[in-house]
């Protein structure tokens, strides 16, 4: 996943809820993040990110290239 968003030119949305995401996969999701240039809606919904998965999420954002419309992250264990 990390390398298919450093590297996508087109996908402008991502649905990846109930997908068995935790922690570990937000971390590398927030490394795909900061070079993808495309992306404005991410749904982490009714996964495991959970605090420590939220802040490698957050940690992504100030390098994001394209401003987030949208995260949604409910019952994900934050």
């Amino acid at each position: 996943m990390t390398l298919v968003l450093r590297m996508n030119q087109t996908l402008t949305t991502l649905y990846l809820n109930s997908n068995g995401v935790d922690h570990t996969g937000a971390y590398y999701l927030s490394i795909g993040l900061r070079e993808n240039t495309t992306l404005t809606k991410l749904d982490l919904r009714q996964n495991r990110i959970g605090d420590e998965g939220a802040r490698h999420m957050a940690d992504s954002l100030p390098v994001q290239h394209v401003p987030f419309n949208m995260i949604l992250v409910r019952n994900s264990w934050i």
